[in-house]
């Protein structure tokens, strides 16, 4: 009797011991379909990546409409000199602004009336360089100081409208214009107290260009080429002389105009073949891309380009004398969103 009592004690205990280890591998078992089975875990959505787009704001309005002027920054202050007024007469009016708040300070006469001048900044002062009058292209070359003081500075090596200037290592650049018989392709060089020099030539003759200037190169949107308006957008170096195509508008285009700020180069507006357009787009030099960025309140070009501030121009209905600044945001958009299309 006590020998099976003790057999009996043995089972138990062993039955004991296989119960637990099965409910062990059960748990392990649930545990491991559990872990298998759950979904993975959530992830916090990255943010969305941040466009630094171009918002447009009003600033006020010229005294008349007026397009084909020439302007820049100066001392804090932007300039506006010369243009066609709404009776298409040439303007001898040259007229200091103040930036913050934004109103005119002074108001100043040229020496003569013109327009399709072109405006570029070196050594704190400005120049105004050619433009036409009532008779045809000049070939002036006006200093204009801080108190708005206008004196003759020298000549261009021929009378030019249209032309595109810009400044860049205390030298103005002066690429193509019209003579009055044709379209130069000529790119000349300038150090105020110098002597004009041609360093360089256009694939073309060329009017009516935007120019602008990133990492010492110089750019040109468009213009207006004797076959016509072209969308080619040329650099130059002015290290080398060399002018080449960078890359192509989406579609032909003249009367942009064109800034470099933030990094940016930003073509604004301008003429197609069906009128004036909204849009302004940012290139990209290393890739030749052009991405839409924002869009004017109205469709424009003709204006005068200071900064980042427009000027008067011309819409399919006529000159205006809106004043407009264009400001950058970041806005988060989805890669890809905001690439140029065709329109305007």
């Amino acid at each position: 009797m006590v020998a099976k009592v003790r057999i009996g004690g043995r089972r138990a205990r062993w039955g004991r011991l296989l119960w637990r280890l099965a409910v062990l591998l059960g748990a392990g078992l649930a545990v491991a379909h559990l872990a298998l089975t759950r979904p993975p875990k959530a992830h916090p959505a990255a943010p969305p990546r941040q466009e630094l787009v171009w918002q447009v704001r009003p600033l006020g309005s010229l005294s008349q409409p007026l397009e084909g002027a020439a302007a820049a920054v100066m001392d804090g202050r932007v300039l506006l000199a010369g243009g066609l007024t709404a009776a298409d007469v040439s303007s001898a009016e040259l007229t200091f602004f103040a930036l913050r708040p934004w109103r005119s300070v002074a108001t100043y006469r040229l020496p003569r009336a013109v327009h399709d001048a072109a405006m570029a900044v070196v050594g704190g002062r400005a120049y105004l360089l050619g433009g036409g009058d009532a008779v045809g292209p000049v070939a002036s070359v006006w200093a204009i100081s801080p108190d708005g003081i206008v004196r003759g500075a020298t000549a261009l090596p021929v009378p030019l409208s249209d032309l595109a200037a810009v400044a860049s290592g205390g030298r103005i650049y002066v690429f193509g214009g019209f003579t009055g018989r044709s379209y130069s392709r000529a790119v000349w060089d300038w150090r105020p107290g110098g002597t004009w020099r041609r360093v360089g030539t256009l694939p073309y003759g060329l009017r009516y260009s935007a120019a602008a200037v990133m990492d010492s190169r110089v750019y040109l949107f468009g213009g207006l080429t004797s076959a016509g308006r072209t969308a080619d957008i040329l650099s130059f170096d002015p290290a080398t002389g060399r002018v080449r195509r960078v890359g192509a508008l989406s579609r032909p285009l003249m009367y942009a105009g064109a800034a470099s700020s933030n990094g940016q180069l930003l073509v604004v507006g301008g003429k197609g073949v069906h009128g004036f357009r909204t849009a302004i787009r940012r290139f990209q030099p290393t890739t030749g891309k052009l991405t839409m960025v924002g869009r004017l309140p109205l469709p424009l070009g003709y204006f005068a380009v200071a900064g980042t501030t427009l000027l008067g121009g011309r819409t399919d209905a006529g000159p205006v004398a809106q004043i407009y600044q264009m400001m950058p945001s970041k806005q988060g958009a989805a890669p890809g969103k905001t690439k140029a299309k065709a329109g305007r």
